[in-house]
């Protein structure tokens, strides 16, 4: 969490996103109602045109073509708004920005297929609609190699915020080509089969097959290139793979929205993940959707809630264990229909250094060393500080603090004798401490050895012999286990030694 308070936007960061977002959304709402409002205005001009030009004109002559193709053209809009809407994706949609990334995009919904037309359209009138809802000044450009509309800040901080102009058609158009596509080879197949079945047949079978096969290849050829010059006279219809791009995105969104938030600790596990790959060239390949795939998939399939180590943790082990090598399962994408592995960008040799960095970083958690993952500072300890007798002070360690100044040897010694002496009166004997005579006489004379002479009795009841060696007196006792002969021998000892005893208690009856 120290590390995930470091990179995460501040609240004037955050505010100011919020504001240009919501500022450029409602924009884009007035652009649409305006653009509304000119098709219908328009439609009325087109519809009261014909009624009047009908008293002047022939009853007999039909109308010209280009009569019928203008006024469906204009009656197209009528049917719905051309801005079906603006959605919000990336970063913005998913709660991933992290302080020097901040990409903000939109995705802004068209009936039709985007044209260069609507975007310069869009463009020129989105800066008069701000204008009218905010004091604070934008740049609006378009650009057209990427289908979309920028919108700058002028002050600090630099935002940028990219509107991609899209449409549903443009993703049915793709599944068009995939079936025709589909049906060009099972045709070519078939036509294989009926040649090796037709050898056997007469030659004018043959003749009349081929025949129909052309046919049935020219038409599809044909609907193709209808289809191809109908885009082309469409006008000139933006680039298809960047919004084919836009509505993966908004895809990505969905799931994102429906999947990753209700997972504790996933988004910060992401935010701090996208970090390390802004910040290291290896980790960069993994950055973005692939990232998100393996860290729902990671913390989704434990059985109990993660806190943001252990997720970091097991989102590293899943990386290590070499899932992205060549030969593993791959990544799979759930928001596609037919099966698509989200690695096919990823070469070999990325695949590789990224699974080792990963080891590595796991290597270096499971010696407590987090820190140099994160490419941060430790973290002061939370143990919590004792107070030696010897010391004035709470927190020190063990070690003599370090004095400056020279000291003699004398000096040293003396300040060594005088702490010894400070430990020796903390450690007196005490009568109301307590203490029984065992411990007593391991304070007043340590390191005696205690032997066990015998061992008698039966099973249930043994006897156990203790003897003590003081000063070449030998005491011995008695007692039902090795401890308490002891505790005998000791109160022996301590009453030899004139020492008052009160430990009848200790002592078995």
């Amino acid at each position: 969490m120290a590390k995930h308070s470091t990179i995460y936007p501040s609240s004037q960061e955050l505010e100011a996103v919020q504001t240009l977002v919501s500022t450029v959304e409602c924009a884009l709402k007035h652009v649409s109602d305006w653009m509304d409002h000119s098709n219908s205005d328009a439609h009325s001009q087109v519809d009261s045109q014909p009624a009047d030009s009908t008293q002047e004109d022939n009853p007999g002559d039909k109308p010209s073509e280009e009569t019928e193709d203008s006024s469906d053209s204009y009656r197209e809009p009528t049917n719905g708004a051309v801005l079906c809407g603006v959605m919000r994706i990336g970063l913005v949609a998913k709660g991933l920005l992290i302080k020097g990334d901040m990409d903000l995009e939109l995705v802004l919904m068209c009936r039709d297929k985007p044209t260069q037309t609507l975007l310069d359209t869009v463009c020129q009138h989105l800066p008069t609609q701000i204008e009218k809802l905010t004091e604070e000044k934008y740049e609006v450009t378009s650009s057209l190699p990427e289908a979309a509309i920028l919108v700058r800040t002028t002050t600090e901080p630099k935002l940028t915020l990219t509107i991609t102009l899209t449409s549903p058609t443009m993703r049915d158009d793709e599944e068009e080509e995939e079936e025709e596509e589909e049906e060009l080879e099972n045709g070519e197949e078939g036509h294989e089969e009926e040649e090796a079945e037709e050898e056997k047949e007469e030659v004018e079978d043959e003749k009349v097959e081929e025949e129909e096969e052309e046919k049935k290849n020219g038409r599809v050829l044909g609907a193709a290139a209808q289809r191809v010059e109908a885009e082309e006279e469409e006008g000139e219809v933006l680039d298809r793979h960047r919004c084919l791009l836009a509505l993966a995105a908004l895809r990505h969104a969905k799931w994102f929205q429906a999947r990753v938030n209700g997972l504790k600790s996933c988004v910060i596990v992401l935010r701090i993940l996208r970090d390390m790959c802004n910040r290291h060239s290896i980790w960069e390949p993994l950055k973005g959707w692939p990232l998100e795939l393996i860290c729902e998939k990671a913390i989704a399939t434990c059985n109990r809630p993660l806190g943001a180590g252990e997720a970091l943790r097991r989102v590293m082990e899943c990386v290590a264990s070499g899932i992205l090598l060549p030969g593993g399962p791959g990544l799979h994408d759930p928001c596609e229909k037919e099966p698509t592995n989200t690695l096919t960008n990823m070469t070999d040799q990325q695949a590789e250094a990224i699974t080792s960095r990963a080891q590595h970083a796991l290597r270096l958690m499971a010696f407590g060393q987090i820190y140099k993952v994160l490419e941060m500072d430790p973290l002061p300890s939370n143990k919590p500080s004792h107070k030696y007798p010897w010391s004035d002070k709470e927190g020190l360690g063990l070690k003599r603090p370090y004095e400056d100044g020279a000291m003699d040897d004398k000096d040293l010694i003396k300040k060594m004798k005088r702490n010894l002496r400070k430990v020796l009166d903390s450690k007196a004997i005490d009568s109301n401490q307590p203490m029984n005579a065992l411990m007593r006489l391991n304070q007043i004379r340590p390191g005696l050895q205690y032997r066990l002479l015998s061992q008698s009795g039966p099973v249930h009841a043994p006897v156990f012999t203790m003897s003590v060696d003081l000063d070449g007196t030998i005491y011995e006792a008695s007692g039902s286990s090795k401890k308490t002969a002891k505790l005998h021998v000791a109160v022996k000892v301590l009453q030899a030694m004139g020492y008052p005893t009160g430990f009848d208690s200790d002592l078995d009856p």
